[in-house]
């Protein structure tokens, strides 16, 4: 889906960074956040600031704020059972 959007004539996408703050305490749950982000498709970390808020570029901007806490919540879940 990403190459298709890219490579389309008619480029309907609206890329954006958005800020998403890592809700973790420890650097390392940051990090395991960002990188569960990173391998998502057309969503990348490009940088962590020192109170853990995920600058994220995203291809489409205008799905990102409803599938946010809902990602949150499942990056949440899984981290809790890694770190545990």
């Amino acid at each position: 889906m990403v190459a298709r959007s890219v490579w389309s004539r008619n480029l309907e996408i609206k890329p954006s960074i958005i800020a998403i703050p890592s809700g973790c305490e420890s650097e390392l749950a940051t990090a395991l956040s960002a990188h569960a982000i990173s391998i998502a498709p057309g969503e990348l970390v490009v940088e962590i600031d020192a109170n853990g808020v995920m600058y994220t570029h995203v291809l489409d901007v205008t799905h990102s704020a409803e599938y946010q806490e809902q990602a949150q919540n499942m990056r949440s879940e899984l981290l809790s059972k890694i770190i545990e």
